[in-house]
């Protein structure tokens, strides 16, 4: 059990006994007194001694806090708890003794937001794990490990500045581990030997296995998953039931969506967003034709590929640009850009294509055949070349027809 027993008779080495207290700090019955053998002081009323806190719940006279005192009282405890992360406070039932304090009216202090560390009685836990007081100091940082209370499960660790959210159905299981100042909400959850760093976020149904880890200000969204050796660093993002395997890596502003699979040695960077498989490295312009199947699914043909984009359309065979009103595509041309910046920006000067839903503005689709030569960029799902030949409008049919 993790939670402050009914009766105290010894305490472990790092556990601190909360008992209930009066500001002139007497100590004359009940837990007060048994508190003087485990170093607390008459004359303090308020505050840590020995292995002991005084939480003063009747003032000078012998008369009951207000409810408004009671309560910074309570602040300055967690202050404290969180000052020592290494210790184990046991909360007993202040005030309820002597001080004639109804039980709901003190319980009623101690809500989810109660810092781990701090162990409460039973009756009036709300929170979904604490601490088990035991500390990793061998690890990059010192790890504080949980356990939750539905189960007495004991899980993974995490780090001073990390945060585990009391709410939803978040945990990090096995040997996982929180460093840094990541962060997890909702129901996600880490697994086997995964690790968190920096600032990084898990969120919703989010999972990690294997030996994962998360860098920077990396996150997790939707049913994302990630397994093996796999890494995230910098801004990456993960979302939907996008997963990652093997010793696959995603760095920059890259993105995953949907079902996407980034596996074995399968990099990812700078603004590439991956919406099918991937599993080699195409950072940097590398691997061309797995770049542009994984980000717009579609293949390239005898180093051509047909791609799409919305125009506004002029007249027959002639549409005009949604982003330069001079511009003007007309079937069966050739496009050019003069001087386009050939930098890796995604949304710099150039042609940008895309698969046909990329983007729902303009009246108009049209089909474009682009030689691999031309292409500039592939990022954010789309190409960016310098040329383009136009082979002409894209007509959906919204509506099948049915038979009669």
């Amino acid at each position: 059990m993790y939670n402050t027993p009914e009766k105290i008779t010894k305490l472990e080495n790092k556990q601190i006994f909360v008992f209930g207290s009066n500001t002139k700090g007497n100590h004359a019955g009940g837990a007060a007194r048994d508190a003087l053998g485990w170093g607390a002081e008459k004359g303090i009323g308020e505050g840590m001694k020995g292995q002991t806190y005084a939480f003063p719940t009747l003032n000078n006279e012998l008369k009951k806090r207000s409810a408004d005192e009671l309560k910074l009282s309570r602040d300055l405890l967690f202050q404290c708890a969180n000052n020592n992360k290494d210790k184990i406070f046991l909360l007993t039932k202040v005030g309820c003794g002597i001080a004639g304090f109804k039980e709901e009216e003190v319980k009623n202090l101690f809500d989810i937001y109660t810092p781990a560390n701090i162990w409460l009685p039973e009756e009036w836990e709300a929170r979904k794990y604490v601490f088990t007081g035991e500390i990793d100091n061998k690890a990059c940082e010192p790890l504080r490990r949980v356990v939750r209370l539905e189960d007495d499960l004991v899980g993974g660790w995490v780090g001073y500045n990390a945060y585990l959210s009391q709410k939803g159905g978040c945990f990090v299981y096995d040997h996982s581990q929180m460093y840094g100042s990541s962060e997890m909400y909702d129901s996600s959850e880490m697994h086997d030997s995964s690790e968190m760093h920096g600032s990084s976020r898990m969120y919703d149904s989010s999972q990690m296995y294997g030996s994962s880890q998360m860098h920077g200000s990396s996150r997790m969204y939707g049913s994302s998953q990630m397994y093996d050796s796999s890494q995230m660093h910098d801004f990456s993002r993960m979302y939907d039931s996008s997963r990652m395997y093997g010793s696959s890596r995603m760095y920059d502003y890259s993105r995953m969506y949907y079902s996407s699979r980034l596996e074995d040695n399968g990099r990812v960077g700078e603004n590439q967003v991956i919406l099918g498989r991937l599993g080699v490295d195409i950072t940097g312009g590398q691997n061309l034709a797995h770049s542009l199947v994984a980000q717009t699914f579609h293949a390239p043909v005898k180093n051509k590929i047909i791609l799409y984009k919305r125009v506004n359309k002029v007249k027959k065979g002639v549409y005009r640009s949604l982003y330069d009103g001079n511009f003007l595509y007309r079937d069966g041309k050739v496009a050019i850009v003069k001087n386009p910046d050939t930098s890796n920006k995604p949304c710099s000067s150039g042609l940008h294509f895309s698969y046909p839903q990329y983007l729902q503005d303009g009246d108009t689709l049209i089909a474009a055949e682009i030689n691999i030569k031309d292409i500039i960029t592939v990022q954010k799902g789309k190409v960016r070349c310098k040329k383009a030949r136009i082979i002409g409008e894209v007509k959906l049919q919204n509506k099948t027809k049915q038979n009669k």
